[in-house]
Order: structure tokens, then C-alpha cells, then sequence
């Protein structure tokens, strides 16, 4: 029964996680169709400032001049200098192994030299090169109070220390490999690309560039590259200039192309791009103002330039905010207009004689537009503009006088005057060689370094950066140096902490930067927002380290999508047109979820979005509070995700991070010092982690926070990712029930869209604003919550709530409830259930491995009806994958009490039971009533091996349909839904026969739990199909080998490139059915659930994935959407456009909408997070059904 207890949980997942089996289906701890071939290395350049300033031993440089001083030797103010509460890590060589303790006796000045002079530390230490050679020590603020860091205190408020016998490894270390700038840096390049392997290519270059150590073409990061690049940096000496502009210009012209074959200091420069969906970053660390003055000349060693030499200008005067850098450009525009205007005078006639005078009238109408925003025009009126005239002459009787004559454009002049801003700064070399497509047919540079073309606009993108185009993506970062803004590592999500949101909103503007100026610090961090990278300000080996990490995780960073977009309605009108977006973005593992405009015209889904769930949820959370209602399940209702109702999950130490932890330690615990240790352990740890888990940032390792408070993973956003579980809308009652005045049942809800995310939370968003309403953990995934705040959790992602969402309307208890539904997915053995009628919700039921120990990972959707033998509302799952352990590995079907969650019956799918061949995800109930009546007998489902099952949940019983595989009996794996239909008879009425239809394939894992990874369901080729298989109310039938049967149908699937046809048998109504093989390209398979989206039922819309391509540049593979005709009458070929190719991206979900008119549109949304509308090849308008799934499902 699923009764409401959580106490026997932890030894559950313990049992769980203790025993692996050889034999369980491989699930992947990540998205799967997201990623573009492993053969596309991203490139990776760093640039390295080797100018004199490096070789100093104070930080910042305002430091300089207090040599003498005792603040001088503290580290609160000068960075460098020793730090007695910080375990200084010993740097490593390229094979990741440490270069050595150095020793307190004879400590090398240069750790990285092996002929490097030594220093006798307890005898002959200088602070500074005028101090007295004496023992080793430091200073100590003393003086009382806080010290604020950076303030140089009266010499009478620190006391000397001399370095203890418990201290002198660690001084020796300081002195060996990090006591100037340049050591610092060397220490914290070999630890952060120490996990740097060969998935990327790297390469290195000073930014002076003018020794032969000073460079290094982009090349792989394998064992010899590596190596090669390590020598490179260890060998790096400070001396000369700043010239930043000229680095990144030099960075930006290499990814062009445009420095091939030229020979740098000895290495002759190579292409380095060789795939046009290859990701180009730089990562330009400095510890200073760039110094080089402005001359307008173009390309030199002093400033930046375009690809083709030209003069930079600017770049970001035109561009949106946060990119603009404060230029205001003023256009005036006066149109001058004339016309003519006659009156009739006695004036200079005698008598009665009369005469018409002439006169011209100007006028100016002035528009101002500033910064591209025009201002109202301003209308001077008309005056005269010289003397009248004469028109007709005196006469009697009077002429008469003509009308005015229409006013004409006599002359339009335009003034342009720009102010503020700035022209040739580093940000504007990073906005050109960001927004310039780099590679070009115009430029002559479309070959790559392997003979391919490369000017294919395919680069895959996060959110922060979405260029299609060969661009260079810039991150910055500074030695701890500050400019006019204020800064927060977090910096877009800072508040008012720092000025960052205020350039966001305009009401601050980047300073216009000046050489060897503060302001040139505010240049660096504006390049990086140009160049849609992060900049880091490191003032301290450890923050130097932490965001050299971090630059090096956003490179792995790409958006993605895994799910279909749930749509506001399924008709779309004016107002209410709204498709919901589910995103997310890999290695920062955060999700989205952004509602975008459908055109009703059309059905195609405007990229631009009305709202973000994303920065909404970061709005209702602050460093150490939030403004988020979360649930968990407390005894048979929800209460508050909190402190208090999580004790016992404390006592269980599922909060710790250290080794108290059952599941183990979080991966930065062993670098923890005391206080962070006690911040992170106990119930003082289980508090901030907590607060951690509902989106508070103030224990995060971020440099705003306070030292002892930096334990947990840093995040650019709260909103984890949402994966494999699409959004589903809520408004009013959806189904067409008769029974219990359905009708005019009418909930006292606002629209909702519910979304699960891999934050462990299914959360609540308002359709209309996106704010969140609630969330509600499960409480499966609370003892493994505490990962999320893991430093390596970049590469260590995993699912937590990741399961497929059901929501569907049920009579008990004497009224109508909206029943919401979610499984875990590769998150856990479970599933709950929610009462979702009104705003509020209410917990029904958690059904899980601690009630059933037969019931796996929850992948597929549950099924809300009603059973037909005595009226009772269920819930049906299937027993999903790896079910063992404890469970005996067979396939099933579990019927439960939709509104206790009790189990009322167990069916059991006979056969083998390895859960690689028995596993069942998704089932699908039939019901002859529609949306009419939800009554179900019969529900089908396929397994890994093929069968198509049966299940009666009348009689408790199940029988094989039939058995799907290629030639020879070969079985090929179901893991989709199958869709139920009708068979047509020959009036095109129903007949009293149904119509199975299947897809084969998987695509589950990525070898990670294989013992050889080459089985992997990325790379397998075998050849899937989708059928159809007819069966008979009246006759259930068991067909068994289906291929083998008489009068069975085969549709043949051809064509070549991306064209593809298909050519029809005709379908008899009494037939077996009919199948087609998905022959044409390797791979090609249906993992994506089949949708009968019309209502007559005639087509058929199938998505496919080919994760295996010989296309390296196809995010996830690529996918074609066939819209099949379900019972085709006559052979023939299909109608053009019946198979469309979507591109250089995979299918990852379908939603259908009727268009004003009755046109279909099926929306596909694609792996890379884009969309795309496809409709059926036909004239006709056919209204779209929900569906014959009866419920709101994914």
C-alpha cells in the first residue's frame, strides 16, 4: 500500500546503491541529446598577461610604497603576501602530479625553475627586497574589531609573528610557488586545468607573444599536449606591457583564420578550427590595466583591430544592454516644406478693381531619435517666407482665388551627433570578434584546418551565448583588481550588492576606460559581457584557482532541450497563443522554463520569450532567506521543506557534507579548514544546507561571501535542469465527461504550468507571470539532495526529479479532483501523487521501492481512469527499469488507488527476467468512450525484448499481443508509449477493432554501466521499425511473431540526403496491419512517444532519432518527423513534405495545435532548445482531440 512513511527509506537506497548488477539497463547520468560528436573538440586559448606587473609580490598595486609598513606584510592587505589560515596546495605537473613540497631550508625562489637560487626561510627571508634577511614571519591584525580587507592599519595595530616549526611547510610552499603574481598564477593554472583532458583542445599565448615560449598553437589536451602546454606556462616570464587590446585582437584573428602559416617567435601559426559547429573560447587572465595607448591606426601592438586590419571603432554603441557602452547617438532630421497660399486684395487697384496675390509659406518638422528611438516630431506651423506676389491682376468683376496648393517636401537635411561611450576598448574587441561571423564565404576562410568547410552557421549555444555563427567567446579574469564599479562574483544575480543590475537597467553605463586607469578594469569585466563569457576578479590564490575552474566549467556549458512544449490550450486564439518551454544548460546543470508566442498563423513558436521562469525563481531568493513555498510529504499531508519537519533526515546526517554522510562526503570537503568544516557538518551544516536546497546563496564559494561560509557549489541560477520531464498546463477542466455534472465543474484555480526539475523539486509556475507558486520535494529524493552542492557537480550531474508528468480529473470522495502525477526517472524507484483542483495543493500518495520492491526507475508516465469492473478511479504505472535488488526483474503493471495510493492488483509480464530484456516504462489504457468516459479494460505496453503486452485490469491477467523484430525474429527494444487508434472500415466509420501502433529503439545510456561502452545505445546500429497491429475487441488476438503473419504490410521508407519518401501498401481493415523498417540511415530509431494528433485519426506523427551520424556537427544526432498516413486504402507514394528533416539537432518532443481554420501544426522541439512547426501534408482542416491518453501527459 502506498502508505505515507519515510523511515525505512535510507536502508532502501542503501540496499539500492550497495548492489549492482551487470545485467541492469544502462541509464545515462545525463542528457543524451544534447551534445554535438566527441570528435568536435572545443578550443580553448589562454592568454596570459607576462607583463612586468607579474612579477611583483604585493597585490593590488596600490600596495606599493608600504613595503615598510607592518600592514604590508598581512594579507588582508597585500593579497600575495602569506596567509597563515590558508593550506597553500602544492602546484602539479601535466600528468596531474605534485611538483613537490618545497623545503623550509633551501627554498626555491622560483618553484617552477629547476635551477632556481634557494633561500634559507628560518635565517635569510625578505619580505621585500629592502628588508633585513631574518626568520620567516608575518603580521597579524591585532587591533580589535573586524579588519576590512584592503585598509593598511596604523603599524601599532598588527603584531609580528614568526613562522612556526607547525608553519613552515606551508610558508615554504607560499614562498616556492606563490609568493608573486606570476607564481600565484602558474599554482592556480596547473590545479584548475590539472581535470582538463582530451575532450578539449587548448592552446596558450602571452600577450606580449614575443619570446619562443610565448605561444602555443590550439591543439589536443592529451598526455603530449598537455605536456607541451604545461612547459609553456611553468617557462612564462614577466616584462614588458599591458597590451590586452592587442591579445585579444590576436586571439580573435587566429580563430579567423587569418594567421595561418605565420611564424610565431618559431611556431609556425595553425588553422585551428576544424569543424564549423566547433565552440571558440578565450580566456585572458590578467592582473592589471591594460597600458597601451589608442593611435587609430589599425592593426599594431597596441590596439585592437578587425579580422581584416581596419580600425575597431565601435562596437557597442548600437547594442542592447548590458553590452552598450553608454554612446548616445543623436539623429536630427528637419524636413523643410512649401506651399503657396492666394488671397484676394484692393491693394494697389483703384476702384472696384481687385487682383489675387500669391504667397509662399515654408515650414519644419524636426524628429530627434535618439539612440534609435525616435521622438515625436515637432511642427514649427507655417509662416510666410518672402514677399507676396502678383497671381491675376486687377480686375472687375474680382477673380476668384485659387485653392492652396498641396504642401510639398522642399528639402530633408540630417544632422548626426554622438556622445559618451567609447572606441577601441577591449570591450569592443570582444563585441566584434563575438557578433562578426568570423568565418565567412566573403572572407575566404570557409576551409578549416581538415579540409572542411567551416562557414556553416551551427555553433550550439547557452543561454548566455547564442550565436550560430564562428564567433570567439570571451572570459576575463583579474588579479583582484578593482575599477569604478562595484563587483560580486555572482554579479548576475547580485541584487544591489554590485552595480551590475544597474548597467543591466541602464541607469549605470560602463565607465569609458583610459590607459593605465581604474577604468580599464571595468573594460576588462565589460569585454567579457561582450564577449557572452563571465569575468572572475581573483584577489587571492584560492578565489584565483576557484575561477579559473569556473571559466573552464562555463566552456562546457550548452543549452539543451529534453522534452516536448506544453501548449495553453490545444486551439490557440488571439490571447491565449502561448507554447512553454522547458531549457537547460549543461556543466552549470540550470533549467528554464520560458513561455513564447505560438503564431496563429503559422504555429511557428517566436524564440523570444515573454517571460523566464529562471529569473523570476532567482528574484524569490536572497543570500540567506527566500520567498518560496516549498512541501514535502510530513506524516499524510505536505508541510513546509524546513529545518524542523526535516529532523530526521538531519539525525540521518543526509545533510552532512562531510564523511558523516551515508552517501559520503561532498568532493571539496577534504579541502575544508575548521571553520568551514563546522559550517558544513552538524546541525549548524544540515541548516545551510537547507538553505542551500531552496535557493539561498550565502554559503556558496563565491568571493562576496564570507571565507568560512564558502562550502557549496556555486550557481548561476536556482532553477535546476529540466530534462526529460516536459511542462504541463492547467486551467479549466480539459476531458468531456458527462457523469457527476462534469460539466459544470468549475475549480477554484489560477492557470498553472508544472515542470519537475533536477533540483529535486517539481515546481508550480503561473502561467501568466512565471513566477513560482510552489514546489514539493519527494521524499525519495531528499537523502541525496546534498549532491547538488558538490564543487565537481559540473561533471558529476545526476537526476533527481526527472520523471514524466501526468495530470488528469477523477470523481471520489463525492466531487472532482485534478490529480497530478510524477515519476523520478533515473532519480529513484517511485512515484507521487498530488491533488492539484485548487491553488493549494494537497498530497494523496507516495507509491514506492519501500511498498513494492518490485517497482524500478520510474520512466514513464502513470495513467489516471477509471477500471471498468467497478467504476474505481486508479492510477496504472509500470514497474520501469532495474527492478531488482531487491525485485525480481520482471516486467509489470501496477493498479493502485488513485486516491490512497493503496496497490490493488500486480499484474506480472511472464519471460526472462533480466530487467535488460523484461523492462517496462510506458503503458496505455484503452477506452472506447474518448474523452467521453475514461473507463478502461485493456492497457498496452511494449517491453525491452519486443513484446507488445496486454494487460486486463478486469480479470488481473496479461497475454501477449504480439512480438516485434527485424528479419529473422530478431527483437528490437520498445521504450516509447504506444499509441491507440481506431481501424477505419471501409465507410470510414469505426470499426469495433483497435489499431496498436509501436516504435523501436532505445536510447537510454552512454555506456557508463557497460562493461564494454561500445554497446552503448548511442552507437548502435541495428535496424528499428514502427508498426501497426490490429486488435480485436471481440477476438483479442495473439499474434506472436507479427513480421510472420499473412497479409501482413510492409511500407518502404527510401530517399537520400535529407529527402526521404514513403511508399504505401494498401490496408485492409481485417488485415493484421501493417510495419515499415527505418532503413534508409544507420541508427534511425523511435524513442520519442507516437502521437495521433487529428481527430479522424488518418495521420500518424512519428519523430526519430538518429543519435549516430557521420555529420560531427549535429546537436545529438539529427531527427525526421514522418506524419504517416495510419490505414492508407491503395498503394501510393507519400505527398510531398509527409517527412520532414529538422535540421542539425535531435527531436526531443511533439506537441499539436489547431490553427484558426482547422490547419495542424505539430511542434518539434529540438535538442539544441529551438523549435521547429511542421503540418500535415494535406488541405483539409481537422479539429485536434486530446488525444486517446485521456489525461495531460508529456
Amino acid at each position: 500500500m502506498g502508505t505515507l512513511r519515510h523511515f525505512l527509506m535510507p536502508a532502501i537506497v542503501a540496499l539500492l546503491s550497495a548492489t549492482v548488477s551487470a545485467a541492469n539497463v544502462d541509464l545515462a547520468d545525463k542528457p543524451l541529446a544534447n551534445g554535438i560528436s566527441n570528435s568536435v573538440k572545443p578550443n580553448i586559448m589562454f592568454v596570459l598577461d607576462d607583463s612586468g606587473s607579474m612579477g611583483w609580490d604585493y597585490l593590488p598595486d596600490s600596495v606599493n610604497g608600504k613595503q615598510g609598513d607592518n600592514c604590508f606584510k598581512n594579507h588582508l592587505y597585500n593579497k600575495v603576501y602569506f596567509n597563515p589560515g590558508y593550506t597553500y596546495p602544492v602546484p602539479v605537473d601535466a600528468s596531474g602530479n605534485p611538483l613537490g613540497n618545497a623545503t623550509f631550508g633551501t627554498a626555491k625562489r622560483n618553484g617552477f625553475d629547476g635551477g632556481s637560487s634557494t633561500t634559507n626561510l628560518a635565517t635569510a627571508f625578505k619580505a621585500h627586497s629592502g628588508d633585513t634577511a631574518q626568520a620567516a614571519y608575518y603580521y597579524e591584525y591585532t587591533g580589535g574589531g573586524t579588519p576590512t580587507p584592503g585598509t593598511c592599519y596604523a603599524n601599532n595595530k598588527y603584531t609580528k609573528r614568526v613562522v612556526t616549526a607547525a608553519q613552515e611547510q606551508n610558508f615554504a610552499n607560499w614562498y616556492s610557488y606563490y609568493r608573486t603574481r606570476m607564481q600565484m598564477m602558474k599554482s592556480a593554472l596547473s590545479l584548475a586545468f590539472k581535470p582538463i583532458d582530451d575532450t578539449k583542445r587548448v592552446g596558450y599565448m602571452s600577450i606580449n607573444n614575443n619570446t619562443g615560449t610565448d605561444f602555443r598553437n590550439l591543439a589536443l589536451f592529451d598526455a603530449a599536449g598537455k605536456s607541451a602546454w604545461y612547459n609553456k606556462i611553468f617557462a612564462a616570464q614577466p616584462g614588458d606591457g599591458t597590451g590586452l587590446r592587442w591579445a585579444l585582437t590576436t586571439a580573435g584573428r587566429l580563430y579567423g583564420g587569418k594567421l595561418n602559416g605565420q611564424n610565431f617567435w618559431g611556431t609556425p601559426v595553425v588553422d585551428p578550427v576544424q569543424y564549423s559547429c566547433q565552440q571558440n573560447f578565450t580566456i585572458l587572465a590578467t592582473d592589471g590595466y591594460w597600458n597601451t595607448e589608442t593611435t587609430g591606426l589599425g592593426c599594431n601592438r597596441h590596439e585592437g583591430c578587425k579580422l581584416d586590419g581596419a580600425v575597431l571603432g565601435n562596437q557597442d554603441g548600437g547594442a542592447a544592454k548590458p553590452m552598450w557602452d553608454g554612446s548616445s547617438t543623436t539623429v536630427t532630421q528637419v524636413d523643410t516644406y512649401q506651399q503657396f497660399v492666394y488671397s484676394v486684395t484692393n491693394s494697389g487697384c483703384s476702384g472696384a478693381n481687385r487682383r489675387v496675390r500669391q504667397q509662399q509659406q515654408r515650414k519644419t518638422i524636426t524628429t530627434t531619435t535618439i539612440n534609435g528611438s525616435p521622438g515625436a516630431p515637432v511642427d514649427s506651423g507655417w509662416s510666410n517666407f518672402g514677399a507676396a506676389t502678383t497671381f491675376i491682376a486687377c480686375q472687375n468683376p474680382a477673380p476668384a482665388a485659387p485653392p492652396n496648393t498641396t504642401p510639398v517636401l522642399l528639402s530633408s537635411n540630417t544632422n548626426t551627433n554622438s556622445s559618451g561611450g567609447s572606441t577601441g576598448s577591449l570591450a569592443d574587441v570582444a563585441m566584434y570578434y563575438y557578433e562578426t561571423d568570423i568565418r565567412d564565404g566573403g572572407l575566404g576562410n570557409c576551409t578549416g584546418a581538415l579540409g572542411l568547410d567551416v562557414c556553416e552557421n551551427n555553433v550550439p549555444g547557452t543561454t548566455r551565448d547564442t550565436a550560430a555563427h564562428q564567433h570567439m567567446t570571451t572570459f576575463t579574469l583579474g588579479l583582484g583588481i578593482n575599477g569604478q564599479l562595484t563587483y560580486a562574483e555572482n554579479y548576475e544575480a547580485c541584487g544591489n550588492s554590485c552595480d551590475y543590475p544597474a548597467i543591466v537597467q541602464g541607469t549605470k553605463t560602463w565607465p569609458v576606460p583610459s590607459s593605465n586607469d581604474p577604468t580599464t578594469v571595468d573594460d576588462l569585466w565589460h569585454a567579457a559581457v561582450n564577449g557572452r563569457g563571465v569575468y572572475y576578479s581573483a584577489g587571492t590564490p584560492e578565489s584565483l584557482a576557484s575561477g579559473l575552474a569556473k571559466a573552464l566549467a562555463g566552456v562546457n556549458a550548452r543549452k539543451g532541450a529534453g522534452g516536448a512544449a506544453a501548449t495553453s490550450t490545444l486551439a490557440p486564439v488571439e490571447g491565449d497563443q502561448y507554447a512553454y518551454v522547458a531549457l537547460y544548460t549543461t556543466a552549470e546543470w540550470v533549467g528554464d522554463l520560458q513561455r513564447r508566442s505560438i503564431s496563429l498563423t503559422t504555429g511557428v513558436v517566436d524564440e523570444t520569450p515573454t517571460w523566464k521562469a529562471q529569473e523570476k525563481l532567482d528574484g524569490q531568493t536572497t543570500l540567506n532567506g527566500d520567498s518560496r513555498t516549498i512541501y514535502m510529504r510530513k506524516g499524510s499531508s505536505l508541510d513546509a521543506f524546513n529545518v524542523g519537519n526535516l529532523a530526521s533526515y538531519i539525525t540521518a546526517k543526509n545533510f552532512d557534507a562531510g564523511p558523516a554522510n551515508p552517501a559520503g562526503a561532498l568532493s571539496q570537503y577534504a579541502d575544508y579548514n575548521a571553520a568551514r568544516q563546522t559550517q558544513a557538518t552538524g546541525n549548524t551544516g544540515a541548516a545551510n544546507m537547507i538553505g542551500f536546497l531552496r535557493g539561498q546563496r550565502g554559503f556558496e564559494d563565491v568571493a562576496s561571501n564570507a571565507a568560512a561560509n564558502r562550502i557549496y557549489r556555486p550557481r548561476t541560477h536556482v532553477l535546476g535542469d529540466i530534462v526529460n520531464s516536459s511542462p504541463v498546463y492547467v486551467n479549466k477542466p480539459a476531458f468531456d465527461y458527462t457523469e457527476h455534472n462534469y460539466p459544470k465543474w468549475d475549480p477554484n484555480r489560477s492557470p498553472t504550468v508544472y515542470a519537475a526539475a533536477n533540483d529535486g523539486m517539481l515546481h508550480a509556475f503561473d502561467a501568466a507571470t512565471g513566477l513560482e507558486r510552489w514546489a514539493f520535494v519527494p521524499a525519495v529524493a531528499i537523502p541525496k539532495l546534498y549532491k547538488l552542492a558538490d564543487a565537481n557537480y559540473a561533471n558529476q550531474h545526476r537526476f533527481f526529479v526527472d520523471g514524466p508528468l501526468t495530470v488528469g480529473d477523477a470523481y471520489f470522495d463525492g466531487k472532482w479532483h485534478s490529480i497530478l502525477i510524477g515519476g523520478l526517472g533515473k532519480g529513484g524507484r517511485s512515484y507521487y501523487a498530488l491533488d492539484v483542483t485548487n491553488d493549494t495543493p494537497e498530497l494523496l500518495w507516495e507509491f514506492s521501492v519501500s511498498d513494492d520492491i518490485d517497482l524500478g526507475q520510474s520512466y514513464g508516465a502513470a495513467q489516471i481512469t477509471k477500471r471498468e469492473k467497478d467504476g474505481k478511479w486508479v492510477a496504472m504505472f509500470a514497474s520501469g527499469y532495474n527492478n531488482v535488488s531487491p525485485g525480481s526483474g520482471l516486467g509489470r503493471l501496477f493498479v493502485v488507488d488513485l486516491e490512497t495510493g493503496g496497490k490493488l492488483s500486480e499484474i506480472v509480464a511472464p519471460g526472462d527476467a533480466s530487467p535488460e530484456k523484461s523492462g517496462i516504462a510506458w503503458v496505455n489504457g484503452w477506452t472506447n468512450a474518448g474523452m467521453d468516459d475514461n473507463t478502461v479494460q485493456h492497457v498496452y505496453a511494449g517491453d525491452l525484448s519486443g513484446n507488445i503486452w496486454r494487460f486486463d485490469i478486469n480479470a488481473d491477467t496479461v497475454s501477449l499481443l504480439a512480438s516485434v523484430g527485424s528479419g529473422g525474429g530478431t527483437t528490437q527494444p520498445v521504450t516509447s508509449r504506444v499509441e491507440l487508434g481506431d481501424i477505419l472500415d471501409s465507410s470510414g466509420g469505426q470499426a469495433n477493432q483497435r489499431a496498436i501502433y509501436v516504435g523501436t529503439g532505445r536510447y537510454l545510456g552512454d555506456g557508463t554501466y557497460l562493461a564494454d561502452p561500445q554497446d552503448s545505445d548511442i552507437l548502435n546500429t541495428d535496424t528499428q521499425s514502427f508498426y501497426a497491429i490490429r486488435d480485436d475487441a471481440d477476438d483479442l488476438k495473439s499474434w506472436g511473431n507479427f513480421r510472420a503473419q499473412a497479409g501482413v504490410k510492409k511500407f518502404t521508407v527510401s530517399g537520400s540526403g535529407n529527402s526521404r519518401k514513403v511508399d504505401y501498401d494498401a490496408v485492409l481493415a481485417s488485415g493484421p496491419g501493417w510495419y515499415l523498417d527505418f532503413d534508409v540511415q544507420s541508427g534511425e530509431r523511435v524513442v520519442i512517444n507516437p502521437r495521433l494528433f487529428n481527430g479522424d485519426q488518418k495521420t500518424l506523427t512519428v519523430v526519430t532519432s538518429i543519435p549516430s551520424s557521420s555529420n560531427m556537427c549535429e546537436i545529438g544526432g539529427t531527427s525526421y518527423v514522418y506524419m504517416l498516413e495510419t490505414q492508407p486504402s491503395k498503394a501510393h507514394t507519400s505527398l510531398p513534405n509527409a517527412i520532414s528533416y529538422v535540421g542539425s539537432a535531435m527531436g526531443v518532443g511533439a506537441a499539436g495545435v489547431s490553427l484558426p481554420g482547422g490547419k495542424l501544426a505539430v511542434i518539434v522541439n529540438l535538442s539544441d532548445g529551438t523549435t521547429v512547426t511542421v503540418s500535415p501534408p494535406t488541405t483539409q482542416g481537422t479539429k485536434i482531440k486530446r488525444g486517446l491518453w485521456r489525461e495531460l501527459v508529456n
